[in-house]
């Protein structure tokens, strides 16, 4: 249906349009502006054209071929690994670090029973004389207690592997009489509930004797 207007006023009023009147909407109709301008100044320019974008091109994607390892590949990878396992075996059954890391497991740090017992690891000796028992270190004998500690099994079955620790300790005190014995020897703790329980015990576990 369509309104009309009668009068002088007519031409003051516009024809209302009828329902099955099809108006172009607001997107489609046209402004006058190119397809880079919008009404919002904070938008940029059009995305048209642009990868991704509604009728732009799609970017063309590269497709890696992934290939099975060759025989040669496979083989070195197992050697070395095969060679990694029988050094780490070897430092087990020798008990020693000489190719560290490949060490006993025994060197590095462990959980303990709260209610057992941790030995502190020492060194004492003697000089010419006297019997005064004098303690030393770890630095001046020139090896780390963990040294004398990993290879304490060896140095019980031959106490002359000492003999070594005892001239370093002779070199770093050129001023003093020599050492007539070197002791390994160690502060033994007892815990309870993993605190010390007493004062600990000193305990001789090897000594090496001047000839």
């Amino acid at each position: 249906m369509i309104g009309v207007g009668f009068g002088p006023a007519a031409s003051a009023f516009p024809i209302v349009g009828a329902m099955t009147e099809d108006p172009a909407s607001p997107r489609d109709r046209p402004t006058g502006r190119s397809a880079d301008q919008h009404d919002d100044p904070g938008i940029g320019p059009s995305t048209a054209g642009m990868p991704g974008a509604p009728g732009g091109t799609v970017p063309r994607v590269r497709r890696t071929r992934v290939g099975r390892m060759g025989p040669v590949g496979l083989a070195w990878r197992i050697l070395a690994m095969a060679a990694g396992l029988a050094v780490l075996t070897a430092a087990q059954i020798g008990h020693t670090d000489d190719l560290f890391p490949f060490s006993a497991m025994a060197m590095f740090a462990q959980p303990r029973d709260p209610d057992g017992v941790v030995d502190d690891t020492c060194l004492e000796g003697t000089r010419e004389g006297s019997d005064e028992v004098l303690p030393i270190s770890f630095p001046d004998a020139g090896i780390a207690r963990s040294d004398v500690e990993g290879n304490l099994r060896g140095i019980r079955e031959d106490p002359q592997r000492l003999a070594p620790l005892a001239r370093a300790v002779d070199a770093h005190h050129p001023d003093e009489p020599q050492l007539t014995s070197l002791t390994v020897c160690s502060d033994r703790y007892h815990l309870r509930s993993g605190a010390p329980d007493g004062p600990p015990e000193h305990v001789t576990l090897v000594t090496w004797e001047a000839r």
